[in-house]
């Protein structure tokens, strides 16, 4: 990695970026950033035998990052009927609404519910993993700025207008790998961490009800 002096930068729209990087709004690097619609619950056949991964708020929460399953999926029927649409894979899903800045990258194509927009980017411009490390990065920053309308969410118009900093394509890239590199190891630990509690409380059941015995340690 290499570090940059300060009169290395730039100031852009309040952003201070190196002086090789942009700053743009999110929908001149975008082909489309569009909310979805929730086909109406009351008619079954919108869902029953549905194979469309339908896409709510909590199976964002739920991701960790990646989205490759939804609980509940639609019919072709209730798509059609309702303002939902196929959000292709790669792209970014961002909540507007209650878990307002969470975010992930669906792995399998979805539709979505209107509190959650579709953001496809330009790929020969903006690389959907560095979208996200974005997007993520500035949750607080939205979720503050959701607060501050009248409705307390935020809306597709807003977040069309959201300022940030690109640089080049395959400098993306390389961001996005080492992050991603980063949150594999996290994972690793995650994991190991999980292992290490389900051992532990099987110890303490074996230790604290007398099935193992230990030495004192004085003896």
């Amino acid at each position: 990695m290499k570090f940059y002096k300060e009169e290395n930068f730039k100031e852009i729209d309040g952003l201070r970026v190196p002086e090789d990087w942009d700053v743009v709004e999110l929908k001149d690097v975008c082909k489309k950033i569009k909310a979805g619609g929730t086909p109406k619950t009351s008619v079954k056949e919108y869902y029953e035998s549905g194979t469309i991964p339908f896409v709510k708020i909590e199976d964002i929460t739920n991701s960790n990052k990646y989205l490759t399953y939804t609980k509940v999926k639609i019919t072709e029927k209730g798509l059609n009927n309702s303002n939902a649409w196929i959000v292709p894979k790669n792209s970014v899903l961002f909540a507007m609404y209650g878990s307002i800045g969470e975010t992930a990258i669906n792995k399998i194509e979805v539709a979505t519910n209107q509190a959650i927009l579709g953001i496809i980017p330009k790929g020969e411009v903006l690389e959907s993993e560095f979208l996200y490390y974005i997007l993520a990065k500035n949750k607080n920053y939205y979720s503050k700025l959701g607060m501050q309308t009248t409705q307390k969410n935020l809306n597709a118009q807003i977040v069309k207008t959201f300022k940030i900093p690109l640089p080049p394509i395959e400098e993306q890239k390389a961001i996005a790998e080492r992050l991603k590199s980063i949150d594999e190891l996290i994972e690793i630990k995650r994991k190991e961490k999980e292992q290490l509690e389900k051992a532990k409380k099987k110890i303490m059941d074996l230790l604290l009800t007398g099935k193992i015995r230990v030495k004192n340690l004085n003896s």
